[in-house]
């Protein structure tokens, strides 16, 4: 039995807004290498640069120094992209204790947002 060598990689940017292109330019570059069409790599730029950009502005105080880790792992899927940091909680308990509870979803609950492209 052959089995699928797992593709994964990561970088790490500071807590600053101005290097979120710079990593979703990464995150195209690796779905580019994937097989992602060309067609669709500016706007995977663009989404990635968006929920970079949100997640630091709502994770961290204004001059907060921290890392940012972005993730991207091959899935038979397609591409999973996570954000880790280490700011303020992210989901639907940190904005509502009450909506952890009534909330459905398949996703497993890992306490991070995760992306698949």
């Amino acid at each position: 039995m052959i089995t699928a060598k797992c593709e994964f990689s990561s970088i790490r940017i500071p807590s600053d807004p101005k290097y979120a292109a710079a990593a979703a330019i990464y995150v195209s570059e690796i779905a580019k290498m994937i097989g992602m069409p060309a067609h669709d790599l500016k706007s995977l730029e663009n989404g990635i640069t968006e929920a970079i950009t949100a997640l630091i502005g709502y994770s961290f105080e204004a001059g907060e120094k921290e890392n940012l880790e972005i993730r991207c792992e091959r899935i038979p899927a397609g591409l999973q992209v996570s954000l880790r940091d280490k700011g303020l909680p992210f989901g639907p308990a940190a904005m509502d204790p009450t909506a952890a509870e009534t909330s459905s979803t398949d996703a497993p609950d890992t306490g991070e947002p995760v992306f698949r492209l």
